[in-house]
């Protein structure tokens, strides 16, 4: 899905995470379902699952879970710990026509598209999607950082995708702040308090009062018309 196919499969992330890693990555996992309405049980569909990590936490949590992956090796270690999982973009799959997801989730991979290639894959997707903050300064080295990156996103172009493909932007804000890991959690909650103070500043600023989320990841739910 890349115009250069030799970076097509660079993997990014890591399969292997420590105690402290792994739980930070669960409270964002419980974080953002949570906001998307996902409950145990739910029905789910995500693209580009990586490393598999919220394969395994979602079917632990007794969600039925599926997944899409372009990376063979990647496709290969999830299928082998019994997921179900299909290699190849979604044009390239065989998913069953008749089921229904109750939501379609995709972390740090609409970066990785095309105007484009994100345009086609929403026509027909309720999406709740997380990707660098593009209208954030602090988004610039996870967007930077990745040379598979190729867009630049925000909630603007959310909005204006949205437009285009028949979505509605049910909200776009910083992807989950977890204060679970090696630091203390009082001082993370106290970094995200002035973190919030910041943005209202900014807003009064330089956006007429509108508030915009400057934490380097959004995450964006998207529902059809």
């Amino acid at each position: 899905m890349t115009e250069n196919d030799a970076v097509r499969y660079v993997e990014t992330g890591s399969a292997r995470l420590d105690d402290f890693e792994l739980e930070r990555l669960h409270e964002e996992f419980v974080i953002e379902t949570a906001r998307a309405g996902l409950g145990a049980g739910a029905r789910i569909l995500e693209i580009g699952y990586s490393h598999g990590h919220f394969l395994d936490w979602a079917k632990a949590r007794g969600c039925t879970v599926t997944g899409t992956e372009i990376n063979p090796g990647l496709h290969e270690a999830a299928a082998a710990r019994g997921h179900d999982v299909h290699l190849g973009t979604l044009d390239e799959v065989d998913l069953p026509a008749d089921i229904r997801y109750d939501a379609i989730v995709a972390f740090d991979v609409f970066e990785h598209l095309t105007v484009d290639e994100l345009k086609h894959t929403l026509e027909t997707l309720h999406v709740f999607a997380r990707f660098p903050n593009g209208g954030s300064p602090f988004g610039l080295a996870f967007q930077s950082g990745d040379i598979t990156h190729k867009t630049a996103l925000n909630r603007s172009a959310m909005e204006q995708l949205g437009d285009i493909t028949g979505f509605e932007v049910a909200f776009c804000m910083n992807a989950a702040r977890t204060v679970s890991g090696r630091r203390a959690r009082w001082l993370k909650r106290l970094a995200f308090k002035l973190c919030d103070a910041i943005e209202v500043v900014v807003a009064f600023l330089y956006f007429r009062g509108r508030r915009m989320p400057l934490d380097g990841n959004l995450v964006c739910l998207l529902r059809k018309i």
